[in-house]
């Protein structure tokens, strides 16, 4: 994650100062879906691949993703999709929710410990330096998997269930901490990944 040194102001207590800041630097990608242009996204430039493959799962437009290839700022998914053309899902506008979510089925179970474990892994250096990203961790059962960071808490649920999408991991054996609000939309995103 690119992160860059800024001149700024601060204002404490009613006294404004002088600073130097350190915030997270996002860049415009373009999404590929089956090679053509589905989307265009904003996000730090870490886990692209994550977060392509993440994208197509939590969005509802695969159950899985055979490929992922970036290219500079272009990022390339090869996915099947069943039922609707990838022309027709861009020509209608509906970029959101292709699908119901099946219900999601686990023998997982989590304790006190676990809740603890999983909210200590969110507060990451990169939020320490900046107050400024969202994080996602995924833990596979119990054991902490991946983290991602991005101005975008969307994108950093993306790209943690990319990773498993990638890695091949059982994702219905995961569990997902995220920072921020859990509305609909994220809810139906992590529904979605299993």
């Amino acid at each position: 994650m690119n992160t860059i040194s800024v001149r700024g102001i601060q204002v404490r207590g009613g006294a404004a100062g002088d600073i130097e800041d350190t915030v997270v630097k996002e860049n415009t990608f373009s999404l590929y879906l089956n090679g053509v242009f589905f989307s265009g996204m904003v996000a730090s430039n870490d886990h692209l691949e994550e977060l392509g493959a993440g994208f197509v799962i939590c969005q509802g437009l695969s159950d899985r993703v055979n490929r992922v290839v970036v290219k500079g700022s272009d990022i390339f998914v090869d996915a099947p999709i069943e039922g609707i053309p990838v022309q027709e899902i861009i020509s209608t506008g509906a970029i959101g929710v292709r699908k119901p979510f099946h219900p999601v089925k686990s023998s997982l179970s989590l304790d006190i410990a676990d809740i603890y474990r999983i909210t200590g892994e969110i507060e990451t250096e990169t939020w320490r330096k900046t107050g400024g990203v969202h994080c996602s961790v995924l833990f596979h059962t119990h054991d902490l998997l991946v983290k991602a960071n991005d101005l975008g808490r969307h994108n950093t649920v993306d790209k943690v269930v990319g990773h498993a999408v990638l890695m091949g991991i059982d994702r219905s054996m995961c569990i997902l901490g995220c920072t921020g609000r859990q509305p609909r939309d994220m809810v139906t995103k992590a529904a979605h990944a299993g």
